[in-house]
């Protein structure tokens, strides 16, 4: 008793012996990848067993016979590749148990039917190069949304997948120069979200996972390339005047081994122009140079500032490294010795207020060193010796200190009154401080 038929990829280029259709028991079918011819017989529904059928690439002619559909224990259906197959799907609502249906490259025709959506274990359907449409009119097209053109279980995601436009036209010379081929078109998904009485018609158990893995490949001719543009580089033109006529849609009412049913469609698809940049007017390119030029002074600033930065971090890193040797003791270095003129006279007129000022002059030579990498080597009441690595550092010291000793305020009391010419009085007036300058005329590089 035969239960499972496989043949395919063999050289068979004769019909389908009708006795195979009558197989009581015959659950798979497989004659895929031959030649062979004529038509599909009116029994291959008649064995309520058969279970998978592969047909694909042959020869085969002729419309689907009604009853192919009523078996429910059906599970793949393949008859891909038969371009001489012709006509619309029968009433398939029986096939409940459908998982593949695969008719690319066929002459089928219509629309995708609805009883579809309530197939629940479907996950494949492949209706790409075949004469299916939504529509018989291009002004209904171009007044109607492009998700509302497909069946409303599904709709178009933005995932775009390149199509050839003369995939199945063999002279090629039949296209129009500015008719576009390579085409980038919307894929199709199934819809998850409509409520369950809304395609569940045989109200069966069917999931959102289930539905989520269905797989629809569907040929844009079906949306009459509305769901589609032009490849990176082109502009679209879907001005009236610029619209081409499809030539595949021509073809299919001459195709004499596959007649169409119906008047011929006229379908026609936009143009792809290369796409060109506008040319900017005359105050555009003047607003061009203008921000051009501002952009250049702008860089030009922060590569200044960012120099300046950066300068400034190398003399901080070049510093924090001599601080850190501590103090000469070989090599080449710049000695600086400090000292107040009138110091010790000064200091015994008025003993507490020249310590006060001693305490604001040591401040400022300590600060000065710190600043320009000096040490001290020895320190006798006002009078520093100091070290740096660097003469340039030790002047910088120098002028660093007279500055800031210009800048103190002293306390009052530390000079004469020259009016009273009072050996012993204090003056009240602020001193010139000049008196408390330090002497740095002992400056000594090695």
């Amino acid at each position: 008793m035969l239960v499972s038929l496989r043949a395919s990829n063999n050289r068979f280029n004769r019909t389908i012996p009708e006795d195979i259709w009558r197989l009581p028991q015959l659950a798979t079918l497989e004659l895929a990848n031959n030649d062979l011819v004529g038509t599909l017989s009116p029994y291959m529904g008649s064995g309520n067993n058969l279970v998978n059928i592969r047909l694909g690439n042959n020869s085969l002619t002729g419309t689907i016979p009604g009853n192919l559909t009523s078996n429910s224990q059906m599970l793949l259906l393949e008859l891909y590749d038969n371009i001489g197959l012709y006509g619309t799907f029968p009433a398939i609502q029986s096939m409940v148990g459908i998982r593949t249906l695969d008719f690319h490259n066929t002459s089928i025709s219509g629309t995708i039917p609805e009883i579809w959506a309530s197939f629940p274990y479907l996950e494949y359907v492949d209706i790409t190069s075949t004469r299916m449409t939504c529509c018989t009119s291009q002004a209904y097209v171009d007044a109607t949304p492009v998700n509302d053109l497909l069946p409303k279980f599904l709709f178009f995601d933005g995932n775009l997948t390149q199509y050839d436009a003369a995939r199945g036209i063999e002279d090629k010379d039949l296209l129009d120069p500015v008719q576009p081929t390579d085409l980038m078109c919307g894929s199709v998904q199934r819809d998850t979200s409509l409520q369950r009485d809304e395609w569940n018609y045989f109200d069966l158990p069917v999931t959102n996972n289930a539905l989520s893995k269905q797989k629809w490949h569907i040929s844009p001719v079906y949306s009459w390339y509305k769901n589609c543009t032009c490849t990176p580089g082109f502009d679209q033109d879907n001005s009236p005047s610029a619209r081409v006529p499809v030539v595949k849609t021509t073809l299919w009412c001459k195709n004499w081994s596959a007649p169409w049913q119906g008047d011929c469609l006229d379908m026609y698809t936009f143009q792809c122009r290369l796409h060109e940049e506008p040319q900017l007017s005359l105050q555009g390119k003047v607003g061009l140079a203008l921000g051009g030029a501002l952009m250049f002074v702008v860089l030009v600033v922060a590569a200044n500032m960012c120099m300046a930065y950066a300068s400034k971090v190398r003399r901080l890193y070049v510093r924090a490294k001599m601080r850190l040797q501590g103090v000469p003791k070989h090599g080449k270095m710049s000695l600086v010795v400090t000292d107040i003129e009138g110091y010790s006279d000064i200091f015994k007129r008025a003993p507490e207020v020249m310590y006060c000022a001693l305490m604001l002059h040591n401040g400022v030579i300590r600060a000065a060193k710190f600043a320009n990498c000096g040490f001290v080597l020895e320190q006798e009441g006002d009078s520093f010796t100091l070290a740096f690595y660097d003469a340039f550092d030790a002047v910088a010291f120098c002028l660093q200190a007279q500055q800031a000793l210009l800048a103190v305020q002293w306390p009052e009391g530390l000079g004469l009154d020259d009016e009273q010419h009072s050996i012993g009085s204090l003056s009240k007036r602020q001193p010139s401080s000049e008196s408390l300058q330090p002497d740095f005329a002992t400056i000594q590089h090695f």
